[in-house]
């Protein structure tokens, strides 16, 4: 009887101490890593260049005969921010469209890696997370000479487990990632084309018409003509109709995406790079810009076990 329980004893054992490493096993592991660097949407601001106020000009220019007219200059940085030298009368000269970051902030570091410990057995897996905080900045501009302007720009992440290091923030091979390695995050093409130049013998504005001191005593988007600034002085003045038109686009967004990566025991690399795209990142008639952050990028392993589904990924 003694010995009967002796080995019932050990069978327990043996049991309890299987299930144990199967637990050990199949248990998981995570880690994470990433920036609290922050990205910050802000709207450009307008600095006129022709004018009927002192008001409707940026700040260090005044309205002179209908132009916002600053100091004396030889180069553009003689100049106040929203201004350009005018070189045929050597005076400081507001730019007549935005300017100003719209974006800011942000960080500039282009990859993050950690490292995990898998287990033994089949069907290890690692889900990686990468989330990002994107932002993405399109401007594009016509003048008469220009007639069309485009402005492409995106963020792409890519993903690579043990790879070969070939240069600072530079990867290469490793193992697969499914189902795809890099994946586009956000991309933006912004395409502006006009006639409008073409055209401006008839862009002629109505008769101006209505007392006003200030622009505020017109209709929404009429301006107050008031060379002297006297009260009532003025008469507001309509725009011409079809005349005018700017483009400008800021975003800010958020997304992640789950790469799926079969692997093996041991020790594993884990990297996420980021870079920007776009075919026409700064064209004659555009500019772009971009920005990234805050960011979190985890790795958790998890088991594929045998009475489940097999880890599958297709082209189609």
């Amino acid at each position: 009887m003694t010995k009967l329980a002796s080995v019932f004893a050990l069978a327990v054992s043996i049991v309890i101490l299987g299930s144990g490493l199967a637990l050990a096993d199949s248990s998981g592991n995570f880690a994470a890593t990433g920036t609290s660097a922050s990205c910050t949407a802000t709207p450009a601001t307008f600095s006129a260049s022709t004018c009927t106020n002192n008001a409707q000009c940026a700040s260090g220019l005044t309205c002179v005969t209908g132009l916002c007219t600053g100091g004396a200059c030889t180069t553009n940085a003689d100049c106040t921010s929203g201004a350009f030298c005018n070189a045929s009368t050597g005076l400081c000269q507001g730019l007549g469209g935005f300017t100003g970051s719209t974006l800011s902030g942000g960080t500039g570091t282009l990859s993050f890696q950690t490292s995990i410990q898998t287990p033994n057995g089949q069907g290890t897996t690692l889900l990686i997370r990468p989330s990002l905080d994107t932002g993405l900045f399109t401007e594009t501009s016509l003048s008469t000479t220009i007639n069309n302007a485009t402005a492409d720009v995106g963020i792409m992440v890519c993903v690579y487990v043990d790879p070969t290091v070939v240069g600072p923030g530079n990867f290469t091979g490793g193992l697969p990632v499914n189902p795809t390695q890099c994946v586009v995050y956000d991309q933006r093409i912004q395409q502006v084309s006009n006639t409008l130049f073409g055209n401006l013998a008839s862009c002629i504005p109505p008769a101006p018409s209505g007392a006003c001191t200030t622009d505020t005593d017109c209709p929404v988007g009429d301006t107050c003509v008031n060379p002297l600034g006297t009260a009532l002085g003025g008469l507001c003045q309509a725009p011409a109709v079809g005349c005018n038109f700017q483009i400008l686009l800021t975003t800010l967004s958020a997304h992640s995406f789950d790469f799926v990566v079969p692997v093996g025991n041991g020790k594993h690399n884990v990297v996420m790079t980021w870079a920007e795209i776009g075919t026409n990142k700064s064209t004659t008639g555009g500019s772009t810009a971009s920005c990234v952050g805050p960011v979190t990028f985890t790795v958790q392993q998890v088991k594929n076990f045998h009475n489940d589904s097999t880890i599958s990924f297709t082209n189609n």
